[in-house]
């Protein structure tokens, strides 16, 4: 699994560079390869600890632990729901985890760095979930590598359909190399139900409904089909973990 997803990370930056190298050096582009972050956007200031972003890391890791207890300790008529249900919060606040580590540990020695999750808890549509605030990191990258170059000629439901093709055949690739062909599909499921969500979200004109009812709509879409997305996730931690 970790194999998986740092060769894509790789790859993706490396077709980064060949873009745009932002006058790197040597050890900076060997950075880029190999940091979560895009580090193109690392600003340097005076080594603190932050105290916010630790709490933010405590709150995710308690979540965490008991969410993943209780994933593979429960048992009852609704053992499926639950594990999904619980199986959400253990992939979000393993995410969020990793990043606080991450963050904290930069600005101990003085780099700050934009957030790869920017609080998508707070979206408001599929938009901006996917394209302003969950993994910018990659979504930026589909963005400019494919949404973008189709919209500027005024393709944006192309471009769409191109970024969460490209987003599908990414996971397909990343659950399938540790788990099998199955899981692998089983992820890619999801983000096929993500990109028609996308498609109706802007048929429908749901930017401009009250915002109740946008957020009702997005949360419908991420968790109704999660188990297609949380199943391979929790099949994959499973196996890494023992």
């Amino acid at each position: 699994m970790m194999l998986a997803a740092f060769g894509l990370l790789a790859l993706g930056r490396s077709l980064d560079l060949v873009r745009r190298s932002a006058g790197l050096s040597f050890w900076g582009r060997v950075w880029l390869l190999t940091a979560l972050f895009d580090v193109r956007e690392a600003q340097r200031r005076r080594p603190s600890f932050d105290v916010r972003e630790a709490g933010w890391l405590l709150v995710h890791l308690i979540a965490f632990r008991l969410a993943w207890l209780s994933v593979f300790e429960y048992a009852g008529a609704d053992a499926w729901v639950m594990r999904w249900g619980l199986g959400a919060v253990v992939v979000v606040a393993l995410v969020e985890s990793v990043q606080s580590i991450l963050l904290i540990a930069y600005a101990g020695l003085g780099v700050a760095l934009l957030r790869v999750n920017d609080y998508p808890i707070v979206s408001t549509t599929l938009a901006e979930f996917w394209g302003r605030r969950w993994n910018r990191v990659v979504s930026g990258w589909l963005a400019d590598n494919l949404f973008f170059p189709l919209a500027r000629r005024r393709r944006v439901t192309l471009g769409i359909c191109a970024a969460f093709a490209g987003s599908t055949a990414l996971h397909f690739w990343f659950a399938w190399v540790p788990l099998d062909l199955v899981g692998g599909a089983m992820m890619a499921g999801f983000f096929v139900v993500q990109a028609i969500g996308m498609l109706l979200e802007r048929r429908l004109g749901v930017v401009r409904w009250p915002s109740g009812l946008r957020r009702v709509w997005t949360f419908a879409w991420l968790l109704l089909p999660s188990p297609l997305f949380i199943e391979p996730a929790l099949r994959m931690l499973s196996g890494f973990v023992w």
